[in-house]
């Protein structure tokens, strides 16, 4: 869910000798705190993704996958509050930072 929560997975990785190819994060500031682990330990980073687009991993350079979850909100609220009925299809974009 957050920052300490990726940097506390890689350092489980790590002290289980889990040596992934590629990690793919709920969010980017969850891939932000796995880079950040293997940076502090010297170690080399699998290849990484986010999700959501955050500041994070447009800082850090980390390719992420946008939701778009204002849309996604936006869509939701005009159906809770009978605006709106039916589906509505809501596209994600792929970042390759």
């Amino acid at each position: 869910m957050s920052y300490s929560d990726g940097y506390a997975a890689a350092e489980y990785y790590h002290s289980q000798n889990l040596a992934p190819d590629f990690i793919f994060a709920n969010g980017d500031d969850i891939a932000a705190g796995i880079l950040q682990y293997y940076r502090d330990n010297h170690l080399q980073a699998p290849a990484l993704m986010g999700q959501e687009n955050q500041l994070s991993g447009q800082l850090l350079g980390i390719p992420t996958i946008d939701h778009h979850f204002r849309d996604v909100g936006a869509a939701a609220l005009r159906l809770a509050i009978g605006a709106a009925s039916g589906q509505f299809p809501v596209h994600s974009d792929f970042i390759p930072r």
